[in-house]
């Protein structure tokens, strides 16, 4: 039974530890820039990670959580704003509203 707790801590470990590496070769940013969370505790698969004004999510799968891959888009992080824009280039903005 103290095995099973063992692995299952385990895998609490490294799955954030694959985040940060997956992290930091998507994006070249250096891992103790790197912040994980779990936002959804009911998925304990799903991650976020921050740094180097880049978030991106993760879904790790695999016995420990070791296989962990990106969902989604990447976002880019205004610095100092907190706003969040797509990865996409700018494509314009639409002209305002005249009601």
């Amino acid at each position: 039974m103290l095995c099973v707790v063992a692995l299952g801590w385990a895998g609490c470990f490294l799955r954030p530890n694959t985040v940060i590496e997956r992290f930091n070769g998507e994006f070249r940013c250096p891992k103790e820039q790197i912040k994980v969370e779990r936002p959804d505790k009911n998925q304990p698969d799903f991650f976020r990670a921050n740094g180097c004004n880049r978030r991106a999510n993760y879904r790790c799968t695999g016995d420990y959580g070791e296989f962990c891959e990106r969902i989604g888009q990447p976002e880019t992080i205004q610095e100092g704003t907190g706003n969040v824009e797509a990865a996409a280039p700018n494509i314009g903005t639409p002209p305002p509203s005249h009601e």
